[in-house]
């Protein structure tokens, strides 16, 4: 692991060598790997949710790319307001 930023990163050999999936027993280290890789798919799939289901964005209305970025800039903001809703409110 190296750490950048603060961040713990594996380093791109580690995680090449776990996204093989040849069949083999999982040690205790891919799994830890996985388990990291699936945590942070998570969280970034939840942001789309919401921006998808709780917003409507699911198609581009607009024609032109600073109309639509616009909307999507003001979603993704809207989005940062509603998941951290509980901490605003206490």
């Amino acid at each position: 692991m190296i750490e950048h930023w603060g961040i713990q990163v594996a380093r791109v050999e580690e995680v090449e060598a776990f996204d093989q999936d040849d069949g083999k027993v999982s040690t205790a280290r891919s799994k830890m790997i996985k388990l990291k890789k699936a945590s942070i798919r998570a969280r970034m799939e939840h942001v789309f949710r919401v921006i998808k289901r709780q917003l409507g964005y699911t198609k581009v209305r607009y024609k032109g790319i600073a109309k639509n970025a616009a909307r999507v800039f003001l979603l993704i903001g809207l989005t940062n307001l509603y998941l951290a809703r509980r901490a605003l409110m206490s």
